[in-house]
């Protein structure tokens, strides 16, 4: 197992708030990608926006995914490409291989849909078996559309689930808010729950990641 990340230096060509910014970076990455719908892939936001929630000038999108065709294209058609937001200045990419997990923490926002539309929140749930739950059921497919494998019988891969905001965040997206918590996992650590937890940081954990980067993940080891 292992996932490709291609790190990618952008001219912002006209500033861009926080919220509104993983949706063009979603458009910049699917303009270029002829069927990305079919392939799973999680990208960071820009890096750190200003005081004002801004980003301005330059910025650095991670982009992962364990598709090497999907990645291919992107970088490909990526190297040259430019849009009313964005102008690629250089890309470079690597591999990380199959690793022993200690933590999980969400760079951006996990936005964990419980039905059509609703997004887990204290306010609408609260309930952590169920989010619990919905992020298993979720990397469970997201495993077994990218290695054709069949994951084992599995409860929870989670052995401490830390949410790091009390209020949730939200990101735009087709005139639409998503609402989302960055959290800290610490995942089980028999072979199962091991290669979620990789698959998490290969292509991100809850939903929407290839709409606005949910559940972008740096490992802390």
């Amino acid at each position: 197992m292992k996932y490709i990340e291609a790190r990618i230096s952008v001219e912002i060509k006209k500033p861009i708030h926080f919220q509104y910014a993983p949706e063009q970076i979603s458009s910049y990455i699917s303009a270029a990608v002829n069927d990305s719908k079919k392939y799973d892939y999680v990208f960071s936001n820009l890096g750190r926006a200003n005081e004002k929630g801004m980003f301005e000038y330059d910025g650095v999108i991670a982009l992962r995914s364990f598709s090497e065709e999907f990645m291919d294209s992107a970088v490909n058609n990526l190297l040259d490409y430019e849009n009313d937001i964005f102008k690629t200045k250089s890309i470079y990419t690597f591999n990380t291989s199959y690793q022993k997990i200690n933590t999980l923490y969400t760079l951006n926002p996990a936005f964990v849909l419980i039905e059509e539309n609703v997004f887990w929140t204290f306010k609408s749930s609260g309930d952590f078996g169920l989010l619990e739950k919905v992020i298993l059921q979720d990397l469970i497919a997201k495993y077994e559309r990218n290695f054709n494998d069949k994951i084992g019988d599995i409860e929870s891969f989670i052995k401490i689930l830390n949410i790091k905001n009390e209020k949730p965040f939200s990101y735009m997206y087709d005139g639409k808010k998503f609402f989302g918590y960055k959290m800290l996992i610490n995942p089980k650590e028999d072979e199962t729950s091991q290669k979620l937890a990789f698959v998490a940081a290969g292509c991100g954990i809850g939903h929407k990641n290839k709409e606005v980067g949910g559940g972008f993940i740096k490992i802390l080891n």
